[in-house]
Order: C-alpha cells, then structure tokens, then sequence
C-alpha cells in the first residue's frame, strides 16, 4: 500500500503530455495609420500566445501573455497589400509548450489618403477669406494650414477665415485625414486680402459710432464684441483689443478704432498668450495656472457648441484632472499637471 501510494506521487508529478488547444476565432482588422489588429478566443491551459505572419510560420512576430489582441503595428507594411496571420496557444509548463497554428486569417492595411486637390481661395466682400477644395474619399477631416502654420481643423470641403489683415499676402494648403492616417498636402493657394479702400476714417468713424452703444464716445471691450459678432475665440478679440487700446486705458477713442482697422496689424496670441488670457484676464479665470472647461472655451470660436468644447477639453485632458495644465495645453516648456495634487487643490 505504501509503494502505491508514492507510485501515485511520482506520476503526479509528471508534467501533462498535451500542448494547449489550438486558438479559434482568430479575426484579422485593419486598424489606423497602416496596422492590422487581431483577436481570439482564449485557449484553456494557455499561459501567452504566439503570433505569426504568413510565410513565416517558425518564427512569430510578436509574443503577447494572457491575453486575446494584438495589433501588428510593422512600419513595413505596406497599404492595400493582404496579409494573413496564424496564432498559437504556449503553457511552458506541457508538454509541448505550443498548440497547433490556428486557422489563418488575413486584412489589408489602409493607405494613407490621397492629398485634396482643387484647393481655391477667394475674398469676400467683408474681408474675409474662402477656401474650397474637392472632397478625399473617407476623410475624417481637414487640416487647413496657412503661411506653413496649422491653422483649424474642419469636416467639410470649405473653411472662411476671419482672422486676417488687409492688403496682406497669405498662403493656404489643405491634408485630409481618414482612418489610415494623414494624407500630403494639397495644391498652395496664394491670395491678397482686400485693403480698406478709400474715404477709410469717415468709414471706421461711422462703425465707431456704431459700436459706441452708450454714446460716451469711447469704445469698451463688450462693447467691441458686440460690434463685431464673429466667430474669432474671446482671446483672439481680447488681443486685439488690447493691442489697439494704444493709452491701456482699457476703452478705445475713435483715434485708437481707426489706427486699429486702418492697417494696423495684430498677430494672434501665441499658445502661452492665449493660456495666459483664459486663465487670468478673463471675467471667469482664476489665475491658478490651469485651464477648467469654462476658461477652455475662451480659446475656441465664439459659439462653438457646449459639446464640441468638451470633446476637444477631453481629448487634451490626458490624466482625465478636470483641468489643463500648460503642456497638456500645448505649450512647449510650460508647467505640467502633479495628478493627485491638482484634484485636492481643487
């Protein structure tokens, strides 16, 4: 009875003489920016998986533990080729230690897409200036750059940009962005924008006498908003003002309105500026050195919908705080967020 009792023990420990099952259900997706993304069904016994990418079926191409994904992510793979792939199932601890190869499964990769064409400028009649071009199959978006800088985003063929000088040369290109990732840039477009024309201070006087909505012949900085009920972000309006409020007096003379819109040129606030403006000159900033969704929606466009404020504040939020911190923001060299800090400061 004793011999049989340790005859039990030894076989016991005797490792399983059957490697893992074989993998099944293996699905293969393209993905974006030109990779393949893969998913099982878990293996019992399995301790990692192997991946394998046809012709190769020796040698895998990545190794993932206990888990059912992989994303093939090779900078070698080229769009609009086929590419099929096997997995198998590993437990180092059978023997053997590999499955079988599971049924293949294949996915082309998407190609970047094609650059915008037709991409035309045009003035309009209040000054402002109209980009078109022609559509990129399963484009996403657009990404309108001006004089080498990008300059907005947009999900149609057409973008008015209101933010420029008269009599002042610009250049304009377009990429589309889809799920395979960014296209080229279009065709350059070069425009002048209109000048101001003649007879220019009784003009502007007369939109000065227009903007002074209380007649006290002094121009306030809500008052230049109403008077010019465009779409620019508050901060871009403030720099402006600011930039032509000449004494800092905080109100514009009709001396100081007229030199602004004879010629006189503003550049738009930088990224640090435009953090600067949000979060300590406007009525809602609190000068903590972060940005909450409110003090955010100063640097995008006037009227700019509840929802697509979040969604951008949400896209750069990255530690998921309720705040910006200067790099999220974009800042080069600006401040950084402390995480926990952050949550029990606020």
């Amino acid at each position: 009875m004793r011999f049989l009792t340790l005859l039990l023990l030894a076989l016991s420990a005797v490792p399983v003489f059957a490697a893992p099952p074989t993998p099944t259900g293996l699905t293969a997706v393209a993905a974006a920016n030109k990779s393949i993304r893969l998913n099982w069904t878990a293996s019992d016994r399995a301790t990692g998986y192997v991946v394998f990418r046809e012709p190769n079926t020796t040698t895998p191409i990545g190794t993932v533990g206990a888990v059912t994904t992989y994303t093939d992510s090779d900078p070698a793979l080229v769009g609009g080729t086929s590419y099929t792939y096997r997995v198998a199932a590993v437990n180092i601890a059978e023997v053997p230690a590999q499955s079988a190869l599971s049924a293949p499964a294949s996915a082309t990769p998407l190609s970047n897409p094609s650059a915008p064409t037709n991409l035309v400028a045009s003035n309009s009649s209040d000054g402002k200036v109209v980009l078109s071009w022609s559509a990129v199959s399963g484009a996403t978006s657009y990404t309108i750059t001006r004089n080498g800088v990008e300059l907005d985003d947009t999900t149609t063929t057409t973008y008015t940009d209101s933010d420029v000088d008269r009599s002042t040369v610009y250049r304009y290109t377009v990429s589309a962005t889809t799920v395979g990732g960014t296209s080229g840039e279009s065709n350059v477009v070069t425009i002048t924008t209109k000048g101001d024309g003649s007879q220019r201070e009784a003009v502007w006087t007369r939109e000065f006498e227009r903007a002074d909505g209380n007649f006290d012949e002094i121009v306030r900085f809500e008052e230049y908003l109403v008077a010019f009920p465009n779409t620019l972000p508050w901060v871009v309006m403030n720099q402006r003002f600011n930039s032509s409020d000449d004494d800092i007096s905080g109100d514009l003379t009709v001396d100081e309105y007229i030199a602004h819109f004879a010629g006189k040129t503003v550049k738009r606030p930088s990224k640090a500026q435009t953090f600067f403006l949000a979060d300590e000159l406007s009525d809602i900033g609190d000068a903590d050195g972060y940005l909450d969704p409110f003090e955010f929606a100063l640097t995008l466009n006037r009227g700019t919908k509840e929802a697509v404020v979040m969604k951008k504040f949400t896209k750069l939020d990255k530690n998921d705080s309720g705040y910006l911190s200067q790099v999220e923001f974009g800042i080069r060299g600006g401040a950084g967020e402390e995480g926990p800090e952050i949550t029990s400061a606020r």
